[in-house]
């Protein structure tokens, strides 16, 4: 199994050889772990070792959550205790990433320079979930680096007007100002000015042809002019000068071959 979390720009990973339902043998007598702390579930036991150097395997105990690390540790895979509340792992050898620092010093006649080089895996890690389960929704990111995400729909609820903010530097997601009408399969746009439009999409009844402005400041959803058309499924671009185009779609009549372009100085659609 391969581990890999991702902090910031720190990208660490190893691979672990799991053993189920057993534990070391050596635990209660020479091999201690250095330091046992709990977790939720095994994968964050997994992520303790990992953020460990010194860790070279872990157990963990499902019913106490206890995760005990290990260090300087033999090969215990034939020395095992059955024991169906654990779960064993051994970190493979020279697989951890990244491995000790490499630092590099050259000398000249005046100066010393030391230069420390790591490499960086990209990788995928996970975050946190939304406060609702959605799809057909948009994802937008705004000036200040966080990300909106505004409607969609889900088998439960039906359509959305929430929205929910996420935040890079926490991995964190927050509720943010409601959307004056609920929509899903419509289209968000950032505009020059850092607000955010979004347009048309389906309520449930079918398409409609109303627009939103949200202000990042504020939180706060307010009502612009509404398009021509009730469109749905359609694309959206910002074109260079500002405005924004949308075209095509369909709506209850069927689909469009209709474009129209949104003036974000008046708030009219043309």
């Amino acid at each position: 199994m391969i581990i890999t979390q991702t902090v910031g720009q720190d990208i660490r990973s190893e691979e672990m050889f799991v053993i189920p339902d057993s534990k070391f043998q050596c635990a209660n007598t020479t091999c201690l772990p250095f330091i046992s702390v709990i977790t939720t579930d095994i994968r964050n036991c997994q992520f303790a070792c990992l953020g460990q150097s010194q860790c070279t395997a872990a157990t963990f105990h499902r019913s106490t959550s206890n995760c005990e690390l290990f260090d300087n540790m033999l090969n215990q895979n034939g020395n095992m205790l059955a024991d169906v509340d654990a779960t064993s792992m051994n970190v493979i050898s020279e697989t951890r990433f990244p491995p000790e620092l490499t630092t590099t010093t050259s000398t000249t006649s005046s100066t010393t320079t030391t230069t420390t080089t790591t490499t960086v895996i990209p990788a995928w890690s996970n975050t946190g979930g939304m406060n609702s389960a959605r799809k057909f929704h948009t994802v937008s990111v705004l000036s200040n680096g966080t990300v909106l995400v505004s409607g969609g729909y889900n088998t439960v609820s039906g359509f959305f007007n929430s929205a929910e903010l996420y935040d890079p530097s926490t991995g964190v997601w927050r509720s943010t100002g409601s959307m004056n009408s609920t929509r899903a399969y419509h289209k968000a746009s950032v505009l020059s000015n850092g607000t955010v439009l979004v347009s048309g999409g389906d309520n449930g009844g079918g398409a409609v042809n109303s627009a939103e402005l949200y202000g990042p400041s504020t939180g706060v959803w307010r009502s612009t002019g509404s398009m021509n058309n009730a469109r749905s499924w359609y694309t959206a671009s910002i074109l260079s000068n500002g405005t924004v185009l949308v075209s095509g779609g369909q709506n209850n009549g069927g689909y469009l071959n209709s474009t129209e372009l949104y003036d974000p100085s008046t708030g009219v659609w043309r």
